[in-house]
């Protein structure tokens, strides 16, 4: 036992004694209205702290009889963590892969550029369709327009190129296979 608790347990002692040798003294909330005395009412601030400390002495209580739950809780995942780590690390199917993919991740993946001072290949009323983006290395090789539509053509090396169209009337969607002839799609 701790002192503190120590110190609790007599004064809860004296409090008891106090009250078995002189019951004379104290009366009840009965005997109070009985004999005309109002019974204090606590105020709403003093009931709202209380109910705090009391809560506080609970989850304090409760961590004090969960503490060896809880410490062997924690301590299992933190060897599942390190068990997982050995595995990982120990196992070449699973951490060449996850290696593999943290290195490689900047290469494999496209990256984009923006273009902010680039002069843009269509009119004012086909601005808002136009890409705010190209790929990285591409430049623009050809630009057509029309009432209801414009195309415009990306390249980055003789045989890297991207066609981009955009058609108001749209009634299909095309698809171009590098020399392959228009395909409507339905």
């Amino acid at each position: 036992m701790k002192h503190e608790e120590r110190v609790e347990a007599y004064i809860g002692l004296a409090l008891d004694d106090l009250l078995e040798s002189s019951p004379s003294e104290l009366k009840t909330e009965s005997q109070l209205k009985d004999a005309g005395m109002e019974i204090h009412q606590f105020s709403p601030a003093f009931e709202k702290k209380m109910r705090k400390i009391c809560a506080q002495s609970k989850r304090h209580e409760w961590f004090q009889r969960h503490r060896r739950s809880l410490r062997r809780i924690a301590a299992s995942i933190a060897i599942l963590i390190c068990v997982s780590g050995v595995t990982i690390a120990s196992v070449d199917a699973i951490r060449i892969p996850i290696v593999n993919f943290f290195l490689r991740i900047g290469n494999l993946s496209s990256e984009f550029a923006l273009s902010k001072d680039e002069n843009l290949p269509v009119s004012e009323k086909f601005e808002l369709y136009y890409p705010t983006y190209i790929p990285k290395g591409y430049v623009v090789v050809d630009s057509k327009e029309g009432e209801d539509f414009f195309s415009v053509t990306y390249q980055k090396d003789e045989m890297c190129f991207f066609f981009l169209s955009f058609n108001r009337d749209n009634t299909g969607t095309f698809l171009i296979l590098k020399t392959a002839p228009w395909k409507n799609l339905k």
